[in-house]
């Protein structure tokens, strides 16, 4: 379990990424729901302007930070105890936060109405073998177990199929148009292979399987997503360590050469949201397209 300290840095990092994603819209509050569990996860956020009204912004949902929020749950679980389910993050327009966590009760992501604790009366995700996972990962004392834990089933084990595991390897990547510029931009080319690479290493660990398989499980698109958030943090991590700002700068300078974001500043921060904003835009287009070589997408 990580310090007090640690943990309210990863909570401060969580909500200043929504809040800078928000920063352009009318609202008045915001809340964050995200759960996850053996690896993947799902989550939203929901504004409500002066008035009350209810809106679901794209910017928002862009603005969940997967990578630190499961940080955050590491740095939170206990041995015994394991570690929380789902969180819920209040967040008000004047930079004012609180956070709420769920340790007991059955998520479902595959539901109407976004209600994640309401039953949706079919097979949902996470599936019962994810659940058994996730307190594999996280071990709970028997007295500590959800009473939900002793109806779950073990689910048959997936096999990776090596030949499709091959196509994603070896898949071209293809770049969305608003970025093809970035193949031969100064620093681009070198992110572009640390992505590469960081997309093939999470393809050849197998955290996936249900990606992996001939014919392709239709039952992966939740795995789409989590594997996604994994190779961006990862080259996140890789591209952007602590004290990179001049490499921030250099790409940021590239970046604005290419045509590419929507910012002109000096702001340290504003230009690495920016680099950030098209390092996430690249990752998808290399995922997306290993996805495709293997009839995933």
């Amino acid at each position: 379990m990580a310090s007090l300290a640690e943990q309210t840095e990863l909570q401060t990092t969580i909500a200043q990424r929504v809040f800078g994603g928000l920063r352009s819209l009318d609202w008045s509050t915001a809340e964050l729901f995200w759960s996850g569990v053996n690896g993947m996860s799902a989550g939203w956020v929901i504004t409500r302007n002066a008035e009350g009204a209810e809106g679901y912004p794209d910017p928002g949902q862009r603005a969940i930070d997967h990578h630190t929020l499961m940080a955050l749950k590491d740095a939170m679980a206990v041995p015994g105890t394991g570690a929380w389910i789902s969180m819920t993050m209040t967040l008000t327009a004047r930079g004012r936060f609180t956070f709420s966590f769920n340790y007991d009760r059955r998520v479902y992501w595959d539901v109407d109405g976004l209600d994640p604790f309401e039953d949706p009366g079919f097979e949902s995700s996470p599936a019962d073998q994810d659940w058994l996972d996730e307190f594999e990962k996280y071990p709970r004392s028997p007295e500590n177990l959800p009473a939900f834990v002793a109806q779950l089933k073990p689910g048959a084990a997936l096999q990776v199929d090596q030949d499709v595991l091959s196509r994603a390897l070896d898949a071209p990547v293809t770049l969305p148009a608003s970025h093809a510029a970035l193949s031969g931009a100064d620093g681009w080319a070198d992110v572009l292979v640390v992505i590469a690479d960081a997309a093939k290493r999470r393809f050849r660990a197998g955290d996936y399987p249900e990606l992996l398989q001939s014919p392709y499980s239709q039952d992966g698109n939740r795995s789409e997503e989590a594997l996604i958030e994994d190779v961006y943090g990862d080259a996140v991590d890789l591209i952007l360590p602590e004290g990179t700002d001049g490499r921030v700068s250099r790409l940021y300078a590239s970046l604005r050469a290419a045509g590419i974001g929507a910012e002109v500043s000096a702001d340290p921060k504003r230009m690495r949201d920016e680099v950030v904003a098209a390092i996430d835009r690249l990752v998808q287009a290399d995922v997306v397209s290993r996805l495709r070589a293997i009839g995933a997408r």
